[in-house]
């Protein structure tokens, strides 16, 4: 057997026969048997879905020169010892989702970083408090990345444990690490979120462990900048994803009340809380839009085609460039992550990305019972059926402040909280994470 590598194809012939070929950019590591001459390539295939599906190919070559020379070829093009540097802390929840993250990291992601030469150490969490505990106790000079195996809510937690040090401490930690995420939750949104923009994801509920551990290995750092939310002008809450009030609020919260169930609980939250229909404490809004030289294509073509937005905004006042609405809403959600994880559509908000400096606000109408259910049924659809429902407007903005009449449950990355006033802005640290 020889062989060619021509723009990251691996050509195999035998008998100057062509008889296979490896896409290279699918792959990231190779297993040597120099005894036997045998070279094992993994390859994880993208397929229609979005998937990647492992295939094994086995390399049995002619003499030790040439199997010296196609590991020396390999090595190069996957930077093997550029990932031998790399040294990861594996945080696994184990009591997320479906509880499945450490049978699936010891069955699929271990055996994937061994291919890779990356090496990593495994930390299990037992309670919030023991988070904390790994966290204070990380050695920059052993650990530079940080992997977090669990749900939405151990980043959550992780990054407010860190926002509550000292700002010299806390911007070293954030300075020295980078983060990954991988899906272990009963919502997986940042992990669909950085999917999504590969092009590599299934719908947010359903994400793949093996595509989030290819990104892992593969990726690139890039800096993502975070949410700041100050709670009655004193408590600082980092976020990375999405917030709301009113139905989406009350649903999160209610969704601990159906934990029996599992990652379905949200579901059946939104359900109870659809049979309720209750009204709802809105606050008085107030933002300012982010220039219309930021808008991508798509919102441009949306703002043209929607109109919702114009007339939530004759009802509105403006000082300056700041617009205030004061009005009834069903639910209002804050974005910051384009993978809308509650409704299992697989593309989310399509107008922001994590690493944007700016959020998407959803404002959706007052509506009868119902119009929630097929509210409800048009979000389980996907594909972006309920953006352009005429009962949902959406702004762009990078801040924005609320002020209730008294004390009101609200959401934050799927975290409980209560305030009367907050205010979200861009303010927060930036992280690095691979994507």
């Amino acid at each position: 057997m020889n062989y060619n590598i021509e723009d990251k194809i691996l050509l195999i012939f035998k008998s100057e026969k062509l008889i296979e070929r490896i896409c290279l950019d699918d792959c990231f590591g190779f297993l040597a048997e120099k005894s036997q001459l045998q070279v094992t390539v993994t390859q994880y295939t993208l397929d229609k879905n979005g998937q990647r599906k492992k295939k094994i190919h086995q390399l049995q070559i002619e003499n030790e020169e040439t199997f010296q020379k196609l590991q020396d070829d390999l090595s190069e093009l996957f930077q093997t010892e550029k990932q031998k540097l790399r040294s990861l802390l594996v945080i696994i929840n184990p009591f997320s989702g479906k509880k499945r993250a450490l049978q699936d990291f010891h069955n699929l992601v271990a055996p994937m970083l061994y291919e890779a030469r990356i090496q990593y150490k495994t930390q299990t969490t037992r309670s919030k408090q023991h988070v904390g505990q790994i966290i204070e106790r990380i050695d920059f000079d052993v650990v530079n990345e940080l992997v977090l195996f669990g749900g939405d809510g151990l980043l959550h937690e992780i990054l407010n444990i860190i926002n509550s040090w000292s700002e010299g401490k806390k911007c070293e930690f954030l300075d020295k690490i980078c983060f990954s995420v991988l899906p272990g939750g009963s919502g997986n949104s940042i992990s669909a979120a950085l999917l999504i923009e590969r092009g590599w994801h299934g719908r947010a509920r359903k994400v793949s462990v093996e595509n989030s551990a290819f990104l892992l290995i593969k990726g690139t750092m890039a800096k993502i900048p975070i949410c700041e939310n100050i709670l009655n002008q004193s408590t600082a809450i980092l976020s990375v994803e999405k917030s709301a009030i009113g139905f989406g609020a009350a649903s999160t919260y209610n969704a601990e009340n159906f934990r029996s169930v599992g990652p379905a609980r949200y579901t059946v939250a939104a359900i109870h809380e659809i049979y309720k229909c209750s009204d709802y404490q809105m606050p008085e809004f107030n933002f300012a839009e982010i220039e219309e030289h930021l808008w991508s294509v798509d919102y441009s073509e949306y703002r043209k085609i929607s109109g919702s937005e114009e007339v939530l905004l004759e009802k509105s006042t403006k000082n300056g460039k700041e617009i205030c609405i004061k009005d009834y809403f069903s639910t209002v959600t804050i974005h910051n992550n384009p993978s809308f994880y509650e409704t299992m559509d697989p593309d989310g908000v399509p107008f922001v990305q994590l690493g944007d400096p700016f959020f998407a606000i959803s404002f959706i109408l007052p509506i009868s019972r119902w119009q929630m259910v097929d509210f409800f049924l048009k979000v389980q659809q996907g594909n972006q059926a309920f953006v352009l429902s005429p009962l949902n407007s959406i702004f762009l903005a990078d801040k924005l402040s609320m002020k209730f009449n008294e004390e009101e449950k609200i959401t934050i990355d799927g975290e409980a909280y209560s305030c009367k006033e907050w205010q979200i802005s861009m303010n927060g640290p930036q992280i690095k994470i691979i994507s």
